[in-house]
C-alpha cells in the first residue's frame, strides 16, 4: 500500500495489487485544509495512473458545509474533465447524518452523467467486492471497451 497523503484528520492510500484509491477519515471534525489538500492530491494522482477504482470510508467525516460545496461545485468538474473514464466508487456513509444526506444527493447527480458508478456499503469488505467485480464490463480508460 502506498500513502498518498496522511494528515491528522484523514488518509488516502494507493492498494496497487487492485488499483484502488482508498479514502478514511478520522478525528473528531475533518480540517478544511486537510480535505482540500488530500482530494487535490488523490485526483492528481489518479489521473496520472489512471485509476478508477474509490473507496470512501466517511463514517468518521465530518466536513463543513463549504468544504462539500467546494468539492462538488469546484473539485468535481475538473476532475470529471480530466479523467471523463468511467469510473467505480464504494462509500461507507458518515455517522453524521448532514454528511450522509449531502453526499447522496450530489452522488445522485454525479451518477446521472453515466461515467460515475456509485454504490453504499456498511462493510469494507462488501465495498471492495463490488469494486473488484465486473472488471471485463467495465470500460477501461486506455480505449479497450470505451
Amino acid at each position: 500500500m502506498e500513502i498518498i497523503f496522511k494528515g491528522t484528520t484523514l488518509q488516502i492510500c494507493f492498494e496497487p495489487q487492485s488499483e484502488i484509491i482508498a479514502v478514511s477519515y478520522f478525528g473528531i471534525i475533518t480540517k478544511s485544509e486537510e480535505f482540500k489538500a488530500a482530494t487535490c492530491k488523490a485526483g492528481e494522482f489518479a489521473i496520472a495512473h489512471k485509476v478508477r477504482r474509490w473507496l470512501l470510508d466517511q463514517r468518521n467525516m465530518n466536513l463543513h458545509p463549504h468544504d462539500h460545496q467546494w468539492f462538488y461545485q469546484h473539485w468535481q468538474p475538473s476532475f470529471d474533465k480530466a479523467m471523463p473514464c468511467s469510473r467505480k466508487v464504494a462509500i461507507i456513509p458518515a455517522k453524521n447524518l448532514f454528511s450522509e444526506f449531502s453526499v447522496k444527493i450530489e452522488n445522485q447527480r454525479l451518477a446521472q452523467s453515466g461515467n460515475l458508478q456509485v454504490r453504499y456499503f456498511t462493510t469494507l469488505e462488501d465495498a471492495r467486492a463490488w469494486l473488484l467485480s465486473d472488471l471485463n464490463s467495465f470500460p477501461i480508460p486506455n480505449g479497450k471497451g470505451v
